[in-house]
């Protein structure tokens, strides 16, 4: 068996996140109960053995796999709950308000906005 990892990176709705998480929470705990049995078979009659250290092995090996399938469901909680807790980028909180310009520069956009008005025609620029 290859022991190798990669790490991938991929996409999904934010409503498929719990459905993904649960996929590897499950694998682990199918895998957590598997070996439960394994254990099972361990006794003091058969523990100094070929086939005990061979079962041995394989718990080790299924343990590292849960923690795997555990680590990878706490990381994609630990990183939605981040996101949950980061404002977002264009999102105003709570207690940001918009603030009114202050009464002078009111002032100066109605006078703006006035001056705009009185004027009736823009001349065309004069060719030399």
């Amino acid at each position: 068996m290859n022991d190798k990892r990669v790490n991938i990176t991929y996409s999904i709705a934010m409503q498929e996140m719990p459905t993904e998480v649960m996929t590897l929470v499950e694998k682990g705990t199918n895998r957590l109960h598997n070996t439960m049995g394994a254990l099972k078979w361990l006794t003091e009659d058969n523990i100094l053995s070929p086939a005990s250290l061979a079962q041995i092995d394989e718990i080790r090996r299924a343990l590292a796999t849960i923690d795997i399938a555990l680590l990878d469901a706490s990381n994609i909680v630990e990183g939605y709950l981040n996101y949950q807790s980061t404002p977002q980028p264009g999102a105003l909180a709570e207690e940001d308000t918009i603030e009114t310009p202050a009464p002078e520069l009111a002032n100066l956009i109605e006078e703006f906005r006035n001056s705009l008005g009185e004027i009736d025609e823009v001349a065309p620029p004069q060719s030399t």
